[in-house]
């Protein structure tokens, strides 16, 4: 799993090299009890926002594993001066069985704290977890 997190951070990295993400922040958060949740959510999250821009890109071990160890591009549903939330949405396969997950993280401005939740579309599963961000801003 260390490998998959290393490789998570040497993509968002290279990516935020790139004139794409050339102002901005970038998130690196640690979330907790995430085997209880089938393991939909990752223990560690990466979010790159450059406001100016409007870009968000966002990786973690299970998008790089379903996206071709690539990240995806993510969204800003709601930034406030209390909260930040992205929304972004990673297509799977397994076992011949295909599912959309739609992924939602709310980072909290004043006390640091991040929410996720994942829910596959068309299914009533739903996994939520919290954890911390340490909020950088981007070079």
């Amino acid at each position: 799993m260390n490998k998959v997190m290393s490789l998570a951070l040497v993509s968002v990295l290279g990516l935020f090299a790139q004139p794409v993400l050339a102002a901005g922040k970038s998130y690196e958060c640690k979330i907790v009890n995430t085997r209880s949740q089938g393991n939909w959510l990752p223990k560690v999250l990466f979010i790159g926002h450059d406001e100016t821009k409007d870009t968000v890109i966002v990786s973690d071990p299970i998008i790089l594993y379903f996206n071709d160890r690539q990240p995806i591009q993510g969204h800003v549903s709601t930034d406030n001066n209390k909260r930040t939330t992205f929304t972004w949405k990673l297509k799977t396969k397994t076992k011949q069985q295909y599912a959309t997950i739609a992924y939602r993280a709310t980072y909290m401005k004043a006390t640091g704290r991040l929410n996720i939740s994942g829910s596959p579309l068309g299914y009533s599963n739903r996994y939520t977890s919290s954890g911390t961000c340490e909020v950088k801003p981007l070079k």
